[in-house]
Formats: structure tokens, C-alpha cells, sequence
């Protein structure tokens, strides 16, 4: 362990006195999850005790990151603190307990006993994390599966935040298992900057794995042998516009969604805030419930304010939804055309 790590801690948590954990289970066995993990209890909270993982800078980022953010959004992994084990000298942080793991792992597991509102409350818990996130001025740019967490309670919180502030230009070949959630302009050699479309195109790809119960392109990833050239032609066809296809019996209006999402266009994607509401729709949550989740992540104000849908600019949707006072079809300030499908 880099011995680094014993000042970056201090600087970034609150130190846990080991002892004062209860009933740790070492090596637990968390679906998904890999390296040392402990749990146990700490002032009641049922706790993860794992190492840290990634270079000095990595871990130092996302401590703080967690730590600044966690205790304020329940869709945040919530960081209570650092210890360190006796004897050993090893240095451990101490998170909120995730029982069913990675979302990946919780898809593959208990996909077909979830029902569409069940998929659509990990939607939105997820979407509402990413909010909270792009709020605070980061980005996540690692969602997807595997860097969701799934509660006891079967509700999401996002997690993996080592770079979120890194707006450098990195190959999309950084992992050949995450190409299907990357946007297409950041698989480009030379690909723009990071941006929020971006976080907006990986979760798409997240609410259409949540759909389907499988990650996106995952037989031909799979499939793919990085010395042949294959990796590259399906990163070609994404560019050129490929995706997968819808999941049956996917309400229209959560597939419009997720497609949205995945828009070539980074500009033609909606906002974050107009995929709450949509999800919001799906649930048949009122307005009102929603405003006060988003009040509820101290975001210190209210998004645009929610008015009723003229009928008549409903040409080509029969539904009448809540709209922002914001266009959710181009994410102007205009309610004209505000509707679910354009």
C-alpha cells in the first residue's frame, strides 16, 4: 500500500477507531464486488470496510468527492470515514453497505422478478444521483452498470467517482467491456472533451440495460478481439449510428426515453431534468412529488416550474403530461411543442 495514503486520508474523512465497528464478516461476499470487503456495524449503520483502490490521486478525488457529497444525497455512495486495522497497518474506507451489489450483478440475478415500476425506481434513482452530480459542477464519467450500487432496499446509488473533475481527452479503448455505454463522439481518435451529454448518453445506454437485463453489445463485445480489428468496426458502427434494439414490451414512452438519451446528436439529448419528469410520468408520481424529491438533495433551489401541458400542442402525442416551463424536445425556453414525442 502506498504509504500516501496515510496523509491523503486524514485530509479528506474523519478517522473510525477499528474497534469501534461491530461485528465485521471478513472477505464478505458482495455480488459484483472484488477485493477485500468487510462489513459490520458502525453506530447502527450497517457498513462496507474496503480498500481503497486506483493511484493516490484517484483515491484522494474520490474521497473527497464522496465524502463532500454522500452525506447529502441518498443516490450518492455515503462515506462515513476511514480506519485502519490493527496489526496489519492496512487502511480501509468505510462506506454505506450495498447488500445486492453492482447493478449488473442485481440485473443478472433478479431482472425477471422486477416489475416495470421496479426498473423505473432504479431509473430514477440513478437519474437523480447524475442531477445531483452535474448540479455540484462534476461528471461521472464512468456510468454504467457496474459503477451502480444496489442497496438493501433495492434502490440505486452511484458510486466509482475518481475522475469525475478530469475533463481531459481519454481513448474510448480505456476499457473494452464499457465501449457499449461510451458516446459515440468520445469513440472518435481524437474525441471532444467530456462532457454532461456524455454522462446523458451513458445512462441511456443504463435504462436500456435495466430494460433488456443485459449490458449494451455485450455478445459482441464479448465476441471481440482487440488484434483483429473487430473492436474497432464495432466502434465504427456505433459512431455510424448503430444501437441496440428496443426491449419487448418496453413502454413507448420509457423506450422514447432511453433512445433519446442515445442520440447521435449530443445536443439533440434531453436534459436531466426532463428525464426525472419523464420517469416521473412512468411512476404517475404528481409534479409536487417530484419537486420535493429534487428539494429534498438541497440543490438550494427549485428546477423550472412545472405547468400543465397545452392540449393543443399535443399534434402528434395523446398524452397529457406535466411539462417544465423549458422545451424537453430541445431544451429551449419555450413550452411550444413540449411533448414526449416530437
Amino acid at each position: 500500500m502506498d504509504q500516501g495514503i496515510f496523509q491523503v486520508l486524514p485530509q479528506s474523512a474523519p478517522e473510525i477507531a477499528f474497534e469501534d465497528i461491530e461485528h465485521i464478516i471478513f472477505d464478505a461476499h458482495i455480488p459484483g464486488r472484488f477485493g477485500n470487503i468487510h462489513i459490520g456495524r458502525w453506530q447502527g449503520h450497517e457498513v462496507e470496510i474496503r480498500e481503497p483502490f486506483g493511484d493516490l490521486a484517484t483515491v484522494e478525488r474520490e474521497v473527497r468527492l464522496l465524502y463532500k457529497l454522500g452525506n447529502h444525497c441518498p443516490q450518492i455512495l455515503k462515506l462515513h470515514g476511514f480506519t485502519v486495522e490493527p496489526g496489519t497497518g492496512i487502511a480501509y474506507l468505510v462506506v454505506q453497505h450495498n447488500e445486492h451489489g453492482t447493478l449488473h450483478s442485481y440485473l443478472l440475478n433478479f431482472h425477471a422478478h422486477l416489475t416495470w415500476p421496479d426498473r423505473y425506481n432504479l431509473a430514477m434513482d440513478i437519474a437523480l444521483g447524475l442531477r445531483y452530480l452535474h448540479y455540484k459542477g462534476y461528471r461521472h464519467r464512468h456510468l454504467h452498470s457496474a459503477s451502480v450500487l444496489i442497496d438493501t432496499n433495492g434502490s440505486a446509488v452511484l458510486s466509482d467517482f475518481g475522475s469525475t473533475r478530469d475533463s481531459e481527452v481519454i481513448s474510448s479503448r480505456e476499457h473494452t467491456a464499457r465501449m457499449g455505454y461510451i458516446a459515440p463522439e468520445r469513440l472518435i481518435k481524437n474525441g471532444t472533451r467530456y462532457s454532461i451529454e456524455c454522462d446523458i448518453y451513458s445512462l441511456g445506454m443504463v435504462f436500456w440495460e435495466i430494460a433488456s437485463g443485459r449490458p449494451p453489445f455485450e455478445n459482441l463485445i464479448l465476441a471481440c478481439n482487440p488484434h483483429d480489428g473487430s473492436l474497432m468496426s464495432l466502434a465504427q458502427n456505433i459512431m455510424a449510428g448503430r444501437r441496440e434494439k428496443p426491449v419487448d414490451g418496453t413502454d413507448p414512452i420509457f423506450e422514447d426515453l432511453y433512445t433519446r438519451c442515445c442520440h447521435a446528436n449530443p445536443l439533440e439529448r434531453p436534459s436531466i431534468d426532463w428525464i426525472i419528469q419523464t420517469l416521473g410520468v412512468l411512476l404517475k408520481q404528481p409534479s409536487g412529488n417530484l419537486l420535493r424529491k429534487i428539494e429534498d438533495l438541497s440543490l438550494g433551489k427549485l428546477i423550472n416550474r412545472w405547468i400543465p401541458l397545452d392540449s393543443s400542442c399535443a399534434r402528434s402525442c395523446s398524452l397529457t403530461i406535466f411539462s417544465l416551463t423549458c422545451c424537453p424536445a430541445c431544451n429551449r425556453g419555450s413550452t411550444q411543442e413540449a411533448r414526449l414525442f416530437c
